[in-house]
């Protein structure tokens, strides 16, 4: 319900879901990490309520963000299927020699309104091949990710006052 209710690709990481309350068997302040490794979305209450700890998926073959984080999932599900909704129209229409011109020029153009839209943050290498009645679209997307860690370096240096 969170997710359906934010934008595309926003990751759920230190957002405050509307619950009144909530329970759970376990100690979260101690449990979160370990919890997190197991593909748990975890809920844990600060002096301001309830909040997601880190927005992560159910992926656990790796550490992949593109599968692994919530939000990285959404942007490329999301993707693939406002394309697919894109390219629907051309089913059912004869295969000519413009076709793959068709094809391409639909994807090109939604693939840069998604870029610009947020839904992803790149594309590229986008291929289509023409096998008869089966077309088949490919290319590379770099989902939206969201922003999990800042890592802050102070160096210690003596400076003299001049």
């Amino acid at each position: 319900g969170v997710r359906a209710g934010t934008p595309v690709a926003t990751p759920l990481t230190n957002k405050r879901p509307a619950i009144v309350d909530f329970a759970q068997t376990w100690n979260a302040p101690l449990d979160t990490n370990e919890a997190i490794s197991y593909g748990l979305l975890v809920v844990f209450s600060d002096n301001l309520g309830p909040k997601f700890a880190r927005d992560v998926t159910t992926y656990l073959e790796d550490d992949n963000p593109a599968y692994s984080a919530g939000s990285a999932w959404e942007s490329c599900q999301t993707s693939v299927r406002d394309l697919r909704g894109y390219l629907d129209g051309q089913v059912g229409n004869p295969a000519t020699n413009t076709t793959g011109g068709q094809i391409l020029g639909i994807a090109r153009a939604r693939l840069n309104q998604q870029v610009r839209d947020g839904v992803i943050k790149d594309w590229r290498n986008l291929t289509l091949t023409d096998n008869g009645n089966l077309w088949e679209l490919g290319y590379e997307l770099a989902p939206v990710e969201g922003v999990d860690f800042i890592l802050v370096t102070a160096n210690v240096v003596r400076i003299s006052s001049t």
